[in-house]
């Protein structure tokens, strides 16, 4: 049987985590890039950020209507390089709203309340069943992430390493100076993440 490798970012580490926890023997290891474990609260405490979500989402229920988008949110518009919060390489930015441009039907507006409930949720059971992650795991950083919680993929290399300390890592590795978008960073962190992975991948190989 070959090697696969599975390497997920941002929303697909939520979804990729709960992959591995479901089907723990498809994979022979898990590269999370920026993964969505956790979201960031501004000021608001986490408990009470939770109870809004949900009181939102519960009366978007009510209405009957799709659901409405968390405070802020709007339809995609494509933002100017300089107010951007995914990568620092102006090029891979340019060319990824180009893209977005010439395919409207995948342009990405504001998170909603659903989804947002919907991810608080599976996330919630991710934690739950941290021990049903049986093989062996990279959580790449973002050290100037401003998009997902950095905190949480701290607290999840933790939990993970006290349940099994000769696997895993106590703590991801942080690529400094990276915004979200790892994988269309400027070269020295682009290059540096890519490289992390694939020696990860060679070492886990088993054939």
């Amino acid at each position: 049987m070959q090697n696969l490798h599975l390497i997920c970012h941002s929303m697909g580490g939520a979804i990729g985590l709960r992959y591995i926890q479901n089907y723990p023997l498809v994979f022979t290891t898990a590269s999370f890039s920026s993964p969505m474990w956790g979201f960031i609260s501004a000021n608001f405490p986490e408990n009470m950020a939770r109870n809004i979500v949900k009181l939102g989402n519960r009366m978007t229920q009510w209405t009957g209507r799709d659901s409405a988008y968390f405070f802020g949110g709007k339809n995609y518009s494509r933002k100017a390089f300089e107010n951007n919060e995914l990568t620092t390489s102006k090029a891979r930015y340019n060319y990824f709203r180009d893209i977005y441009d010439q395919h409207p039907n995948i342009q990405l507006g504001g998170i909603t309340f659903g989804w947002l409930q919907a991810s608080i949720d599976a996330l919630d059971l991710a934690f739950e069943q941290l021990d049903r992650v049986k093989i062996p795991v990279l959580v790449l950083q973002a050290g100037d992430d401003t998009v997902v919680e950095n905190k949480a993929q701290d607290e999840f290399c933790e939990a993970l390493q006290r349940l099994n300390p000769t696997l895993y890592s106590n703590l991801p590795i942080v690529v400094a100076g990276s915004q979200h978008e790892i994988f269309i960073e400027a070269d020295q962190r682009r290059v540096l993440a890519l490289k992390h992975i694939f020696q990860f991948m060679d070492k886990h190989n088993t054939l």
